[in-house]
């Protein structure tokens, strides 16, 4: 019954939230489709390009890594060359960059103000995970770039760990430490570690496998602390909470198995 609900499910994006003139999907409607926010941004094309990537290895229907093509291609290129070279995470309904949308809030679960290092980390992951589908040169030179932005711009030198945002002159705003920016780095780091060949990026898996294994992972009853300040202490004793929960710590070892698999 999956594949039918996958069809269903794909069926209503098409309908609603596909913009084919743009190349990308909108993020959100009233209850009764009869009014779409003018809002768009990334992070909602990013996971529907990792939902095109897990439906495509579900079904082996083409249309799914076709999808996920475009939208890898839209977001890590066009967009990320409308500013500068990062992707930044709001868009107006043109798709330029919004520069001030949210500005000056960090913490907004799924808005956040800022280039987002873990979003850079995480696009760099989806990249290499579509090479495995439909490999073309540009997208582990796009991976390397990302991460290594990524980690150029947000690794702690002082404390370890990465930053949450920067600004649009790419400099830190937000400098405490999220666990689900760790464990997209953890995974793009392995991907880029089996594709490359390259140890600078296993010495990157390494510190960041080890900083959590510190600060992050509970080892008495399991879960990852959901947040630190920079000099790694935790705001509270939560742990990977609604709606995320585990979902980026989990999806990212799973990443980082099956690019170790394949050495």
């Amino acid at each position: 019954e999956a594949k039918e609900t996958i069809e269903q499910v794909y069926d209503v994006m098409e309908k609603y939230f596909w913009e084919d003139a743009h190349g990308f999907y909108r993020d959100e409607w009233d209850a009764s489709w009869s009014a779409s926010s003018f809002y768009r941004g990334q992070n909602a094309n990013m996971h529907m390009c990792e939902a095109m990537l897990s439906a495509f290895e579900a079904t082996r229907d083409k249309k799914y890594v076709d999808r996920a093509y475009t939208l890898a291609i839209g977001v890590t290129q066009q967009l990320a060359e409308r500013s500068g070279g990062m992707i930044w995470e709001h868009y107006d309904t043109d798709w330029q960059p919004d520069w001030d949308y949210n500005k000056n809030n960090t913490k907004d679960e799924f808005r956040p103000y800022g280039f987002i290092p873990g979003h850079q980390f995480e696009w760099s992951k989806l990249l290499l995970w579509l090479d495995r589908h439909r490999s073309e040169n540009w997208m582990t030179e796009r991976a390397k770039y990302l991460f290594d932005k990524g980690w150029n711009r947000g690794w702690d030198a002082k404390y370890g760990g990465l930053y949450f945002a920067l600004s649009p002159q790419e400099e830190v705003i937000d400098p405490d430490k999220n666990y689900w920016v760790m464990a997209e780095a953890i995974s793009a780091a392995s991907l880029l570690g089996v594709k490359t060949g390259d140890s600078g990026y296993w010495k990157a898996y390494d510190a960041l496998f080890s900083y959590c294994q510190k600060h992050f992972i509970d080892h008495t009853y399991g879960g990852w602390y959901q947040l630190l300040n920079q000099q790694n202490e935790r705001y509270s004793s939560k742990k990977s909470p609604a709606p995320k929960a585990d979902y980026h710590p989990v999806a990212a070892c799973y990443q980082t198995l099956i690019a170790l698999n394949s050495l």
